[in-house]
């Protein structure tokens, strides 16, 4: 959420590291269009980084829309919430895990 949480001034690269490094997770809302921006490759980028450092899965993925992730984020499982049907069941499944420290790997 850049637009909210960025601080004026400062440069997108440094606000995406210290947004990467401050949270636990780094959620990755996949759509068609999210996989063309390079800056979102990057932030996932950071976030399996930083996992590998800390030993920890850092970078969760939800897939909203139809779209095919690289191999590089498809190595992870990943939410399917493509069907509106599932969606209730589905966040609830998402906000529990964002509840949970992020597991040892």
């Amino acid at each position: 959420m850049d637009y909210k949480c960025f601080t004026l001034g400062r440069t997108i690269l440094e606000e995406m590291q210290r947004a990467v490094a401050e949270s636990r997770y780094t959620l990755a809302v996949l759509t068609p269009a999210y996989l063309e921006s390079n800056f979102t490759e990057l932030e996932n980028i950071m976030a399996q980084h930083l996992g590998l450092e800390e030993g920890q899965y850092r970078l969760l993925s939800v897939i909203r829309e139809e779209c095919k992730p690289d191999l590089r984020m498809r190595i992870n499982l990943m939410l399917d919430m493509t069907d509106d049907r599932e969606f209730e069941m589905n966040m609830s499944r998402l906000v529990d895990r964002l509840r949970l420290p992020p597991p040892q790997r």
